[in-house]
C-alpha cells in the first residue's frame, strides 16, 4: 500500500526502452542514426511528421540521415509506432 501505481514514464519512452531503438539512436548523441533530439529539431514544423516517421519506423527508411538505412518493424503496432513519435517529437 501507498505505492504509486504506474509509471511516469511516456508511453513511447517505454516502448523505445522495451525495443532494439537503443541500439542505433540516442535521445542527444548521435550512434548509428541520429540523436532523437535532432530528429526532433528537423521534423519540428513538419505537419506530416507524425505519419511520416511511424511509417519508416515500420516499414524502415534510409536516405535522411546517410548511408545506413533504419531496419523495418513490421510488428510493431501502429498505434505504438505513432506514441513513440509522439515522444521523439516532444523532445
Amino acid at each position: 500500500m501507498g505505492h504509486k501505481e504506474g509509471s511516469d514514464t511516456p508511453k513511447g519512452e517505454a516502448l523505445v526502452l522495451a525495443s532494439d531503438c537503443q541500439a542505433c539512436h540516442g535521445v542527444d548523441k548521435k550512434s548509428v542514426g541520429p540523436a532523437y533530439t535532432v530528429v526532433a529539431k528537423h521534423y519540428k514544423d513538419n505537419k506530416d511528421a507524425l505519419s511520416l516517421l511511424s511509417k519508416k519506423i515500420i516499414n524502415g527508411g534510409g536516405g535522411v540521415w546517410g548511408e545506413v538505412a533504419m531496419p523495418a518493424h513490421p510488428s510493431l503496432k501502429q498505434e505504438d509506432a505513432n506514441e513513440i513519435v509522439k515522444w521523439i517529437l516532444s523532445l
